[in-house]
């Protein structure tokens, strides 16, 4: 309905608070999979499928454009038959790069093929965006607050890597990197003005936090009486 009455920069705003929220969670999830594939791995499925760590991170780089559903919005836009050219062209290009890579680089290369025709459909909806709302590339996606969240996230990770080196490995590791992790993203994150206030509120409610303020009397996020 926005698109029609001619009401883009609304809908873009809505569409890039959309992209915000996703990528606020996917991306330390992003990072920190990526940088403990092998620890996830041996734990879930044992030690003799620690190789299939390599696979595991090459997938996770999916999450990294799976940050809006860019379909819907090529929905609002009343332009559905880019959807149908993405679909042909996702499918061609991953065979044809799977098959490739397959040859050149081994088991890796499906893998690799299928991520590679995600960001190639991406990059093609994405343009197709562009021209239908009139934007530079710049603005069809918040792309430096996605690069701050990932910069971010990144500290998060490289920090809490070498714990390594002091828990070891299994589930006690993994619960005690993610624990330190989600505490200095959360921490970073309010710092660098990713997570504002809203976004606190929804962290309490989710977590249970909520409901421990309002048995202390108190309104969540405040020192006042609920």
């Amino acid at each position: 309905r926005l698109f029609y009455e001619g009401r883009k920069e609304e809908l873009v705003l809505t569409w890039h608070r959309m992209v915000r929220k996703t990528s606020m969670c996917l991306y330390p999830i992003f990072v920190f999979f990526v940088l403990n594939a092998s620890d996830f791995i041996r734990l879930i499925y044992s030690d003799k499928y620690e190789g299939s760590a390599s696979v595991f991170r090459i997938y996770l780089f999916l999450l990294l454009v799976r940050i809006s559903d860019n379909t819907a919005m090529v929905r609002a836009c009343d332009a559905t038959p880019i959807m149908l050219k993405a679909s042909v062209l996702v499918f061609v290009s991953n065979l044809t790069l799977s098959l490739v890579l397959l040859k050149t680089i081994g088991f890796l290369g499906p893998a690799v093929g299928t991520v590679m025709a995600i960001y190639v459909n991406f990059a093609y909806i994405i343009s197709r965006l562009r021209s239908l709302l009139g934007l530079s590339i710049g603005g069809v996606m918040p792309w430096r607050y996605l690069l701050r969240v990932l910069v971010i996230s990144a500290l998060c990770g490289a920090s809490v890597l070498p714990l390594t080196h002091v828990v070891g490995f299994g589930i006690l590791s993994l619960l005690i990197k993610g624990l330190t992790f989600t505490g200095l993203y959360l921490v970073l994150a309010t710092w660098a003005g990713i997570l504002e206030q809203a976004d606190w509120e929804l962290v309490r409610r989710y977590t249970g936090f909520d409901l421990l303020w309002k048995r202390h009397g108190q309104r969540p996020g405040t020192g006042r009486p609920a």
